[in-house]
């Protein structure tokens, strides 16, 4: 059942799923010293989010995939089921139509919805199965200006990617559902010699 101080609230209200990759609680609030003894907040501006009053966290979650990684925890997210035992749903059953929040949320409260993916949107099959997870939009690499200097290993950096996904978020009809999943996080975690943290 739900819990009652929280049914409801945000109805009619603007939904941002953040999907990040690689990202596990224990960096909620995270102070990193390096050898000089100096202490850097490691996520200040998700702090924020994750602290503000209006949003919604959850921090029970216990991550439930199998070999389809980052599109079975998109699965689990938005159907509630499990990725498969071999292979990946988002290819295996791409042509399954799903009961899955983007089509929840139109079904019964005529919202827009969108993803957004600084990669390319073959990458685990995202253009062919979001139809069938009821999204109207899928921004992805095709869609935003990516340079050598602004790329990392899959795609477009998190800090220019939801800075280039503006444009089409402010586009879309309200109230929507926009779904955004980062990049600058995922393996092999490139750094700079002179900055500890991963670019984003």
């Amino acid at each position: 059942a739900p819990a009652e101080e929280q049914f409801g609230i945000a109805k009619d209200r603007n939904l941002i799923m953040i999907h990040m990759e690689s990202i596990q609680q224990f960096l909620i609030d995270y102070q990193y010293t390096d050898d000089d003894g100096k202490s850097w907040e490691v996520l200040p501006f998700l702090n924020k989010l994750y602290h503000s009053k209006d949003s919604i966290s959850f921090s029970n979650l216990y991550a439930q995939i199998g070999q389809g990684k980052s599109s079975d925890a998109e699965l689990m997210t938005e159907t509630s089921l499990f990725g498969l035992a071999a292979g990946t749903a988002f290819i295996r059953y791409a042509e399954n139509t799903y009961y899955a929040l983007p089509q929840i949320l139109r079904c019964k409260a005529d919202y827009t919805s969108a993803a957004f993916h600084g990669n390319t949107g073959s990458f685990w099959n995202r253009n062919n199965i979001y139809p069938g997870l009821g999204y109207d939009y899928f921004f992805d690499a095709a869609d935003f200006s990516l340079t050598e200097e602004n790329t990392t290993n899959y795609g477009l950096k998190d800090k220019l990617f939801f800075q280039q996904s503006v444009q089409y978020l402010e586009q879309l009809q309200q109230p929507f559902y926009a779904k955004f999943i980062t990049l600058s996080n995922h393996h092999p975690f490139p750094v700079d010699e002179n900055n500890p943290f991963p670019l984003a």
